[in-house]
């Protein structure tokens, strides 16, 4: 997948720099070549965290159908 980076001059000297696509995904640096590393490493932090976060809701989704279904037996099996 690819994704558009812009970079743009910092106010106050040097770059940074934001991954279209990718909310909150920013970095910065002293120099290009700095800032393309480091907004490399941002997105990559970025997709993983969205990784982990979608691996977290599946689980909890998953507990909670388990915790459900239990609690739905019971009930019959008291009815």
């Amino acid at each position: 997948m690819n994704y558009q980076v812009i970079i743009h001059d910092a106010e106050e000297g040097g770059y940074w720099a934001e991954v279209t696509g990718m909310p909150g995904c920013y970095s910065q640096g002293e120099t290009l070549a700095e800032t393309k590393a480091n907004i490399q490493e941002a997105a990559m932090a970025w997709m993983e965290s969205q990784v982990a976060m979608a691996l977290r809701k599946a689980y909890r989704d998953k507990s909670a159908g388990k915790t459900a279904s239990r609690r739905t037996r019971r009930e019959l099996v008291h009815a």
